[in-house]
């Protein structure tokens, strides 16, 4: 049954991947030719790795997104659905994000949302569907 909750964790590195590609993407000319300290992202954490080199920015996302597999997982039905909710629309947002600074036409936020928001909800319904089959095998 907590194999079942994997699934949640699908939007989340999807969306952290996207996040981690455009992040890259969108660094300026000057990043890449002064030895990665022109550093552009509002989060402290990923723009430390980014100031280490961007293949460190990168591998910082396996043990990140095997941490939220491990507590999506460990946690309590309620709260791992939270996370895993949470951790997807957090990258959606970036993702958002990045694509309004990196992308001049207004579509292609609203694209990226819709990807954004049809992720979520297809955590949501993992979720509910796996509630419902938990709750009928333990009717019988």
């Amino acid at each position: 049954m907590r194999r079942e909750r994997l699934w949640w964790c699908v939007p989340a590195a999807v969306l952290c991947a996207a996040d981690g590609l455009l992040t890259l993407w969108g660094q300026p000319a000057e990043y890449w030719s002064s030895g990665f300290s022109q550093v552009r992202e509002s989060h402290p954490v990923p723009a430390w790795f980014l100031e280490i080199h961007p293949l460190a920015f990168a591998a910082a996302s396996i043990p990140y997104l095997l941490l939220v597999a491990a507590l999506v997982l460990w946690l309590p039905r309620g709260w791992a659905a939270l996370l895993a909710l949470l951790v997807a629309a957090g990258h959606a947002f970036a993702v958002i994000a990045w694509c309004r600074n990196l992308f001049p036409e207004p579509v292609t936020p609203v694209i990226v949302a819709a990807i954004a928001v049809a992720g979520c909800g297809f955590v949501a319904w993992r979720i509910w569907s796996s509630r419902e089959r938990a709750a009928d095998e333990s009717a019988t």
